[in-house]
C-alpha cells in the first residue's frame, strides 16, 4: 500500500507555489476538483508532478507544482493551453472582445462550424475558439461524431466569465505542455521523486464525450500494465470500479469513493484509487 505522506497541501509549502488554490479554467466530463478530498491524502512528497491525462487538470491547479509535466491526446486543448502560456494577452483580450459582444446562441454555432470546417485558423483562433466551445456546450462536453466533428450543441447559457487569472498564466510558463502518447510519459519520467496523477477516460463509458480519440478496453488494459511497469516513481490512478479495472488493479487498489455524474449511465458511480 502507498505510504500516506501528507494531507493537507499546506504541508508542503516549500514544494508548491504559494498562492490561494486555483480553479481549473476547462470543463472536463469528470473532472476532480470536487474529489480531491478522498485522495490527497495520497499524494507523495516529489519533486516533478507528471500528469498525462490532463483533462481539465484540477489537482494540477489544485496543487501548483513549481515543476511539472502536463499532457493530453487531446490537441485542441493542448493547443489553448499553450497559446495561454505563451501569448496570454492576445488570447484573453480576444476572449474578453467576444464575451462583450454576447449573442452567444449564434456565436456558438459559427464558432461550431469553424471548428469542424476551417483548415487555415491561427493557433490563437483555434484557442478562442475552443474555449468559446467549451464554456458554451451543454454541460461543457466535448463530443465528436465518426466523422470527427464537434457536434455537441449550445448549452443556452446567458453568460459567463473565463476566470482566467495571472496566477493560472504564471504556473503554466513554468510547466512543460505536451500532446503526445501517455506511455511515453510513464517511460521517461520513471525516476525517483516523480509522481504521476492519471485520470485516463473511464472504462465502459462514452469515450465520445472526452475527445476525439477512443479509449477502449484494449487500451485499458495496456495502461494498466504500463502504469504495473513504474518502478521507481510513485503514482496515483483514478479510475470508476469495474468488473474489468477490479481485476486489472487487484493488487494495487488503496482506496475508493462513491461519486455521481449525471451523464454516466446509471447515474453514481464508484471510483477506486490505484496506487503503489
Amino acid at each position: 500500500m502507498m505510504e500516506i505522506h501528507f494531507s493537507l497541501r499546506n504541508f508542503l509549502k516549500n514544494d508548491f507555489h504559494l498562492c490561494d488554490i486555483l480553479k481549473p479554467i476547462i470543463k472536463r466530463l469528470g473532472g476532480k476538483i470536487r474529489k480531491i478530498k478522498y485522495f490527497q491524502k495520497y499524494i507523495p512528497r516529489h519533486d516533478l508532478y507528471v500528469e498525462p491525462f490532463f483533462g481539465g487538470g484540477a489537482v494540477f491547479w489544485h496543487l501548483q507544482p513549481k515543476h511539472a509535466i502536463i499532457n493530453d491526446f487531446d490537441s485542441l486543448l493542448i493547443n489553448f493551453l499553450t497559446q495561454l502560456r505563451d501569448h496570454s494577452d492576445e488570447l484573453l483580450e480576444k476572449i474578453n472582445n467576444l464575451i462583450a459582444i454576447g449573442n452567444y446562441h449564434e456565436q456558438y454555432y459559427k464558432f461550431r462550424k469553424a471548428m469542424n470546417e476551417e483548415k487555415n485558423l491561427s493557433n490563437l483562433d483555434k484557442a478562442v475558439i475552443f474555449f468559446f466551445i467549451n464554456k458554451l456546450s451543454y454541460r461543457g462536453l466535448m463530443r465528436f461524431n465518426q466523422k470527427n466533428q464537434f457536434n455537441t450543441p449550445f448549452g443556452h447559457y446567458k453568460n459567463f466569465t473565463h476566470q482566467i487569472t495571472q496566477e493560472h498564466v504564471n504556473l503554466l510558463r513554468s510547466t512543460t505542455i505536451l500532446n503526445q502518447d501517455y506511455s511515453q510519459l510513464l517511460l521517461q519520467y520513471d525516476c525517483k521523486n516523480t509522481f504521476f496523477f492519471l485520470d485516463p477516460p473511464y472504462h465502459n463509458t462514452n469515450n465520445n464525450y472526452y475527445a476525439s480519440a477512443k479509449f477502449d478496453e484494449q487500451d485499458h488494459k495496456i495502461l494498466a500494465q504500463n502504469v504495473k511497469n513504474i518502478k521507481n516513481a510513485k503514482f496515483l490512478l483514478t479510475i470508476n470500479k469495474t468488473p474489468l479495472t477490479e481485476e486489472l488493479y487487484r493488487d494495487f487498489i488503496i482506496d475508493k469513493y462513491s461519486c455521481s455524474q449525471a451523464i454516466f449511465h446509471g447515474g453514481a458511480k464508484n471510483t477506486i484509487l490505484i496506487g503503489n
